[in-house]
């Protein structure tokens, strides 16, 4: 499959999962979306089949209701691929999300999948069985089952590559009203709004990433924002913060250029580091020294040199200043040679890292 290749443009793969998907098992709706590793909420990606009006109760089910087949216990699954026939024995009507979306479409089955690659979930897809063919059979979910890996990691690789140049001008601001929908924005804001849409739901009032993370904010027990990075269909990275602003249901909604810290996570999932040879990594690109890092992660500095040389050897180079080359030589971040030490006024062992004009 065409998938499989590691060149491939998201949309490239995105477009061929789904044609690969349809050859092995028969459904006509389905939403495949990029996710952020961090959060597991959603960013973008394809979809067909679902209306407009059913974009906040999918996610109020994901978010807050007891239901089968979440898209965060499935990620965290030993097995990625579940049915809903299969989760709830067969009496679907067990389901909240299907007597709520999928009866009234005369759907047999839903099928999801979690993308795994590495330690991390990159997408997740959600198919929808027309009736008249019944339930997935096991012969599909197993052929879906084995299109995983490879599946996911050519998303991984199509999204860790940074690929475009484009400047984000400054944040935007919008409130979200209960309802999902926007009732005010700066002037901005559509530009982003735009890139932020999923293809096939442009006519959703609300891009799917901003209502996913209104409404976890707005559901949040504790009042705590919620930020998740999204990659927009330009190719660009943006920052989404959320913070409820009201006892009526209202978000307010910050979108902005991400940090070089932000990105630093999905840089290296590239590379196949571990979440403890990333811990390392951040401290390593700051220029802290091995005896600190050591300290930062109650690590003993034997064992931070045995990190190191992982990280290396996973990265393909040979030295702290390669590294750091090798991360950020991407269109995203540049090394700044003049540099030579942190605001406290302590040397450096490697060059800084600041923004490069992608994101400034």
């Amino acid at each position: 499959m065409v998938a499989s290749q590691r060149n491939g443009t998201v949309c490239e793969v995105l477009s061929d999962l789904i044609a690969t998907l349809r050859r092995a098992a028969g459904f006509d709706a389905y939403v495949l979306l990029l996710t952020d590793p961090d959060t597991m909420l959603p960013f973008g990606g394809l979809a067909s089949g679902f209306s407009a009006d059913t974009s906040v109760p999918f996610w109020d089910n994901e978010l807050l209701d007891p239901d089968f087949v979440k898209f965060n216990d499935l990620a965290r699954s030993s097995d990625p691929v579940a049915s809903l026939y299969d989760a709830t024995d067969g009496q679907l009507d067990r389901s909240p999300r299907f007597r709520r979306l999928y009866e009234p479409m005369g759907a047999a089955d839903e099928l999801r999948v979690a993308f795994r690659s590495g330690h991390s979930c990159w997408a997740v897809a959600c198919l929808v069985r027309p009736g008249k063919l019944g339930p997935f059979t096991q012969a599909e979910v197993q052929s879906l089952r084995a299109m995983v890996p490879t599946a996911a990691e050519a998303i991984r690789c199509a999204v860790t590559r940074q690929d475009c140049e484009q400047i984000v001008t400054g944040p935007a601001m919008l409130v979200v009203g209960p309802d999902g929908c926007i009732e005010s924005a700066t002037a901005n804001a559509e530009t982003l709004l735009t890139d932020l849409h999923t293809q096939g739901l442009q006519d959703l009032p609300t891009p799917t990433a901003v209502v996913a993370v209104a409404r976890r904010a707005m559901n949040s027990r504790s009042g705590d924002p919620v930020t998740v990075r999204a990659r927009g269909s330009s190719g660009r990275w943006l920052k989404i913060h959320a913070s409820r602003l009201a006892s009526d249901g209202r978000v307010g909604v910050i979108i902005e250029a991400p940090r070089p810290a932000d990105l630093l996570p999905i840089l290296v999932e590239s590379y196949g580091l571990s979440p403890r040879e990333v811990s390392v990594v951040r401290l390593l690109v700051r220029g802290i020294p091995v005896k600190e890092v050591a300290a930062e992660l109650h690590l003993s500095r034997h064992t931070v040199h045995d990190h190191v040389k992982v990280i290396y050897q996973k990265c393909g180079v040979t030295s702290r200043s390669e590294l750091v080359a090798r991360l950020f030589s991407q269109n995203v971040f540049e090394v700044d040679p003049t540099a030579t030490s942190t605001p406290g006024g302590r040397p450096l062992a490697t060059p800084t890292v600041r923004v490069q004009n992608a994101f400034s």
